[in-house]
């Protein structure tokens, strides 16, 4: 039989042996985000050619945006972020747009991201910590001017050219850094890259595959920081 010295030995021996083996607190914390910021949008523009319409051009006018992100981190490597982002902006097609159509067409439209994304981040410093972000969404185009309203604002020539709400899926990619101030408040400046087709508003223009750059800054409140 065991005496109670050597029992109350290995109890506490048990004892520390779990507590440096088992996760502590403050290495299970999800870390937490929620931001919003401005930024540019830039998309870069496409210039096509083909023998039957000839040159044919699609841009989006540069616009400002407005971008708010959700993040939760629940390891270094294991994350996830959700956007959602505005801007108003007006798509140009220049070009053969159809029979009797005029070679200019402006279409301005209330722009929706919505996207979902993988999340890593790494604590450089205290107060600095960078990231990088790969995912999917979609934008949604909402002509200003659509259905029985479009008829006022599309050229004669192009009255068949009715523009209709358009999604587009796109991939996204984003990298950057997070100042922090505090274990609450921080500042973010990355580059998002989103890849997708240009909007065809129902078929009455092409669709050519762009890029759009949106170097974004934003205010960041943090739950769960780590000290």
């Amino acid at each position: 039989m065991l005496k109670p010295a050597v029992v109350v030995f290995l109890v506490f021996s048990l004892a520390a042996a779990g507590a440096q083996t088992a996760p502590t607190a403050s290495t299970s914390r999800v870390e937490t985000t929620v931001s919003l910021g401005i930024s540019s949008q830039l998309t870069a523009s496409r210039v096509q050619y083909s023998q039957t319409v000839g040159t044919t051009t699609q841009a989006l006018d540069p616009s400002a945006a407005i971008l708010g992100t959700i993040r939760q981190s629940f390891h270094p490597w294991l994350g996830y972020t959700a956007n959602f982002g505005y801007t108003r902006t007006t798509e140009v097609n220049t070009g053969a747009l159809g029979y009797n159509a005029s070679p200019y067409f402006a279409i301005p439209s209330d722009v929706y991201e919505t996207s979902l994304a993988y999340h890593l981040q790494d604590h450089i410093t205290p107060r600095l910590t960078g990231f990088a972000d790969v995912g999917a969404g979609a934008l949604t185009f909402l002509p200003v001017h659509r259905g029985a309203d479009a008829a006022n604002f599309v050229p004669h020539q192009n009255y068949f050219l009715v523009p209709s709400v358009t999604l587009r899926p796109t991939f996204v990619t984003a990298a950057g850094i997070d100042y922090h101030f505090n274990r609450r408040l921080a500042l973010r400046a990355e580059y998002r890259g989103l890849i997708y087709k240009y909007s065809d508003f129902g078929g009455t223009v092409g669709r050519s595959l762009t890029v759009t750059s949106q170097p974004t800054v934003s205010l960041v409140y943090q739950f769960g920081r780590k000290p």
